[in-house]
């Protein structure tokens, strides 16, 4: 993956009046974590010294370039040096490099996914890049992060599928962000794969485009932007998701349940599941 793979969302964007910089940044095997962090924040850092406000600047990415725009975010939050950028957008975001989401180890619906099914479809990915223990580190595996109440990450449009394998990991991190007091606006398309907005003959390519386009003009522009949950179908029809952060809760749990109920959740230790459970515990409360 390179900028020029990539054109077909950055020229996208770029032709709705938005300036794009597209970032070779190192990848593994030949660099490891967290060569690739290092990179996009010398990246943004570039960009300040050019002249751009960091209000003017978002964030985005899509897969392990999504995990990456989460994971820049939260190195900014943490160090006292750079500031913080006006909004990110990541695109169906790779967070758990553990490979413990549920939707990781389903078959079903995720079976028309280009990622593949199990943790041994990533073991090679993974340990390209963060290997042995660094795969636990939170700016490896952003939904491992604790969210800090006096630091909280910017406003974030994260856009998700719902035949997509890492919607497991996505929806609980959304779920732990926004009940932590962060802004999401989380955007749902509904029959649709992993970073789908490569192929620019899909519907809801071009209106997932125009959103994360919209979104960037309206946090750049200061203007006050709400947690929202949005359904876009096959058809490019939008839809509320009245439920809210309960919906995403729901989807959660429904994946969960099934990897259970098939067996898959065997080998997978209470620890290694703990940022799932945690989701499903908080349900438990709110239904009590």
């Amino acid at each position: 993956m390179s900028p020029l793979t990539h054109r077909v969302i950055t020229t996208s964007l770029a032709a709705q009046n938005l300036r794009v910089l597209s970032v070779d940044y190192r990848m593994g095997p030949e660099h490891v974590f967290p060569a690739a962090v290092v990179d996009a924040v010398n990246a943004y850092r570039f960009v300040l010294e050019g002249g751009v406000r960091a209000g003017n600047v978002c964030l985005a990415g899509d897969s392990a370039g999504g995990g990456l725009t989460i994971a820049t975010a939260l190195y900014l939050r943490d160090q006292d040096v750079l500031p913080q950028v006006a909004g990110i957008t990541p695109i169906s975001p790779w967070i758990d490099l553990t490979g413990n989401s549920p939707t990781m180890a389903l078959a079903d619906e995720f079976m028309v996914d280009i990622i593949g099914h199990g943790k041994d479809a990533i073991r090679g990915m993974v340990n390209g890049y963060a290997p042995g223990a660094l795969v636990s580190n939170t700016l490896a595996s952003p939904i491992l992060d604790v969210p800090k109440p006096d630091k909280k990450l910017p406003p974030c449009l994260a856009s998700l599928a719902t035949v997509d394998r890492l919607l497991g990991e996505d929806l609980a991190y959304s779920i732990k962000r926004i009940e932590a007091g962060e802004t999401l606006v989380v955007d749902i398309y509904q029959d649709q794969f992993h970073v789908f907005q490569f192929f620019p003959f899909l519907t809801q390519t071009a209106i997932c485009h125009a959103r994360i386009s919209s979104f960037i003009h309206t946090v750049t522009s200061g203007s006050t932007v709400s947690t929202a949950f949005t359904l876009i179908d096959y058809e490019g029809k939008t839809s509320e998701i009245e439920d809210g952060v309960a919906d995403l809760r729901k989807r959660l749990e429904g994946y969960y349940k099934r990897m259970k109920d098939q067996g898959l959740d065997k080998g997978r230790t209470r620890g290694e599941m703990e940022v799932y459970d945690q989701a499903l515990v908080v349900q438990a409360q709110v239904a009590a």
